[in-house]
């Protein structure tokens, strides 16, 4: 598998734990929300971080598959 493919894949796995986090704060109780906020800053930089690594990775040419 490619190195593009698997950044993409690792982005979309932490999208999806992000919209869960979301979705936790919503019904979480005050005490936790600010707990899963912190988490929902650290995942918006995990998937900054990542979709810098595709923009590298396809402006050097990598593979696309």
């Amino acid at each position: 598998m490619s190195m593009l493919r698997e950044t993409r894949d690792k982005q979309e796995i932490a999208v999806e734990e992000l919209r869960k986090l979301q979705r936790d704060k919503t019904f979480a109780p005050a005490e936790r929300s600010d707990a899963i906020e912190a988490e929902i800053v650290k995942k918006n930089k995990e998937i900054a971080d990542l979709d810098s690594v595709i923009s590298e990775l396809m402006n050097s040419g990598a593979p696309k598959r």
